[in-house]
């Protein structure tokens, strides 16, 4: 019998795919914005758009890492904890040690909250993957 708390909320199994195609659209649009020279030619802001593909890849990548995989079962949740512990401590051992490289290196600091976020997104994919393949 499933208590109300043991229920984990995942997206559906095919928001995988629709990560992957916001990646894909994200890296096409990097591409023609280079190659066309729009960016130049519209006066657009670099920051905005650099922004704006920020938030889509990490979109993209949150609904891969928080999609359901086709069969989900005990062993994928408990594969999924390993991989966002190992993540999170990954995260955070980052943020201790860039200032320190930083400031040895004297390079200014270029750390913004989206960084951080895509790391510990693309840590945590790359763990996920790697710890699953080796109970398989």
């Amino acid at each position: 019998m499933k208590r109300k708390n043991d229920v984990i909320i995942l997206f559906p199994a095919y928001f995988k795919k629709i990560g992957i195609a916001i990646i894909a659209f994200v890296f096409i649009m990097i591409g023609a914005l280079k190659i066309s020279g729009i960016v130049s030619a519209l006066d657009l802001s670099k920051e905005l758009i650099r922004t704006v593909i920020y938030a889509m890849l990490i979109i993209g990548l949150f609904f891969m890492a928080w999609s359901r995989e086709k069969k989900e079962d005990e062993m994928s949740l408990f594969i999924r904890f390993q991989a966002i512990t190992v993540s999170f401590v990954f995260v955070i051992a980052y943020v201790l040690i860039e200032p320190v490289g930083n400031y040895i290196f004297s390079m200014e600091r270029v750390s913004y909250g989206h960084n951080v976020i895509l790391l510990m997104l693309i840590f945590y994919l790359l763990m996920y993957y790697l710890i699953k393949k080796r109970y398989q």
